[in-house]
């Protein structure tokens, strides 16, 4: 299990706020435990780095789980400060502003195009909708020990709901491996 516990353990690091998960307690517990750590990282509007490494494949799974189905739109009025744009999207929605280092074009919140609680542009809106909740990155080790760990938006309501179920089925996995 010592070669499993490293894999599924965890360091959060976001400015100001670190927790680990202790993986060696009740099932019950385990749930509950996260239920306030993932509380805690929305009041500090920190992501909810996820027990795997990130890749596109487990991007497109996850993208696939998240219902936003009568969500009122936090990521579109308020989750951030901006959307980052490529310059090809900022044109398409006649967005100007100076590039920043990598190129792209800050978008301020809310969005003009979320209308009567809905996206307005819904079919056509640009990558960086398209993949909310999912945030790649972070400055901690995903289980395959490299730097690049995949999160969810705390903000986003179904993050919490979804989170929660992946590190239930993760918690399980290693409780389960351990007895064979």
């Amino acid at each position: 299990m010592s070669e499993l516990k490293s894999a599924f353990s965890p360091l959060f690091n976001e400015p100001g706020f670190e927790a680990r998960i202790d993986w060696h307690v009740s099932r019950r517990d385990f749930a509950q435990n996260l239920k306030r750590l993932f509380e805690a990282l929305r009041k500090h509007h920190a992501a909810i780095p996820l027990p795997v490494a990130a890749n596109e494949g487990l991007t497109a799974c996850l993208l696939a789980g998240i219902d936003c189905k009568g969500c009122a739109g936090l990521c579109c009025t308020r989750s951030s400060k901006h959307v980052s744009l490529f310059p090809s999207e900022a044109l398409k929605l006649g967005i100007t502003g100076t590039p920043d280092a990598r190129g792209h074009v800050a978008m301020p919140l809310p969005c003009k195009s979320f209308k009567k609680g809905q996206c307005s542009i819904y079919s056509d809106r640009p990558a960086h909708c398209r993949l909310y909740p999912v945030q790649v990155g972070g400055n901690g080790n995903g289980a395959s020990g490299r730097d690049v760990i995949i999160g969810l938006d705390s903000y986003c309501p179904e993050s919490l709901r979804f989170g929660l179920r992946i590190y239930m089925a993760s918690y399980d996995l290693a409780h389960g491996l351990k007895d064979l």
